[in-house]
């Protein structure tokens, strides 16, 4: 085995948790118990946490944590636990506190960096509870079709086509490796040189669009980002955000404008996003409705 994976510190998790009970310490655990070879270093940036969930971690001695006064969001988290990365540090890995590790997927992963080396940025195959993909770990670039077609939920309806679910490689085999745009920030895996380019997440964003930014900046320095289909992490999903749904959909809605308005302003005119920002959150009403009423007969 290359002896670079078992140099303490080659690898250092970032984990951003707010409020996901009993998950993080099994995204903990079994994060160690899978990767026995590799000497990990694991921070947690707490936003504020209202549960038990970071005591049931603080007695870990390999664990460094981070606790906020506030909640401070997604990125601005994940930016304090890049600025606490040790010197030694050749990769860093941002997980959700909701990931759950069956096997060993770093191995592989570390391996794949070293026989590419303009790969910047991985993910490995995500799965959802019951086993399937879980379709947003690997992803395009936001054009103002995929938005429609995602947030109207046709996305969801044609889960295989390309023209519906573009946006998150629809028509694209998911059981090969491949080059993509993006990938999602649950699982995101970045060489520390990477960083030298891209030092840090936009903190514009409080929550969703933080990864794709990030993934933009990171095509723009030329490295390349790929979705390596290594499984043997599952991704159980919304554990945070259910505990909020109506508020995490205003988030989504509001950051759709914001990416389209900011990040997208030179790929597309005012006269198509500002037309677009007004269906965007008008869809949002009878959506917020849908899960409010999903949320009283649960």
């Amino acid at each position: 085995m290359n002896e670079r994976k078992h140099i303490a510190g080659a690898v250092e998790v970032v984990v951003v948790n707010w409020n996901a009970g009993e998950y993080l310490g099994r995204c903990i655990d079994t994060l160690y118990s899978c990767h026995p070879a590799h000497q990990l270093r694991v921070t947690v940036v707490d936003n504020a946490s209202s549960d038990c969930s970071i005591e049931g971690v603080k007695s870990r001695e390999w664990v460094k944590v981070i606790a906020n006064g506030s909640n401070r969001g997604f990125a601005a988290a994940v930016n304090q636990g890049l600025a606490a990365l040790s010197d030694d540090t050749a990769y860093v890995l941002i997980l959700n506190p909701d990931i759950e590790f069956s096997e060993d997927v770093l191995s592989n992963l570390l391996d794949f960096f070293d026989r590419n080396p303009r790969a910047g940025v991985l993910t490995a195959r995500i799965a959802n509870p019951d086993g399937s993909l879980q379709t947003t770990c690997r992803r395009r670039e936001p054009s103002p079709w995929s938005m429609l077609s995602r947030l109207s939920g046709l996305a969801n309806l044609f889960p295989h086509s390309d023209f519906f679910a573009g946006y998150t490689y629809g028509g694209t085999d998911s059981s090969q490796s491949h080059k993509v745009e993006a990938v999602s920030g649950s699982f995101m895996l970045i060489r520390r040189e990477l960083l030298k380019k891209v030092e840090s997440f936009d903190e514009r964003y409080f929550m969703y669009a933080e990864d794709l930014e990030f993934c933009r900046s990171a095509r723009q320095a030329e490295w390349e980002i790929w979705y390596v289909s290594q499984p043997g992490a599952v991704h159980h999903g919304g554990v945070s955000s259910s505990r909020r749904a109506v508020r995490s959909m205003w988030h989504k809605h509001c950051t759709a404008c914001r990416y389209l308005n900011s990040s997208l302003r030179h790929d597309y005119p005012a006269i198509l996003r500002w037309p677009l920002s007004v269906v965007v959150m008008g869809l949002f009403p009878p959506r917020a409705l849908w899960v409010w009423m999903v949320g009283l007969f649960r």
